[in-house]
């Protein structure tokens, strides 16, 4: 239970459920196959479309963001057809 008891709050960090079930797959280890996907910010925000020419693996994905002139992060990819998202860390 959190309470506010006046007319400011600050919460630095909040956890709910379980750490490590986000619902998304890390790109690591993945069988997804290649295709078009849809590329966003950890927050949401959509960045575009990228077309990952071959079964879905992080040397792949790294050279497809590099190409793009994608900054250092972690994204999402969502596979719209096979309803699947992976998580992307990134380091240029």
């Amino acid at each position: 239970t959190i309470s506010f008891t006046g007319s400011y709050g600050n919460v630095d960090w909040i956890q709910l459920g379980d750490s490590q079930s986000t619902g998304m797959g890390d790109v690591m280890g993945e069988t997804s196959e290649s295709g078009l996907y849809e590329l966003y910010t950890i927050i949401g925000g959509y960045i575009g479309e990228v077309r990952i020419p071959c079964a879905l693996d992080q040397p792949v994905v790294d050279s497809v963001l590099r190409k793009k002139g994608i900054r250092t992060g972690v994204y999402v990819l969502v596979d719209r057809q096979r309803k699947k998202a992976h998580k992307v860390e990134f380091v240029e």
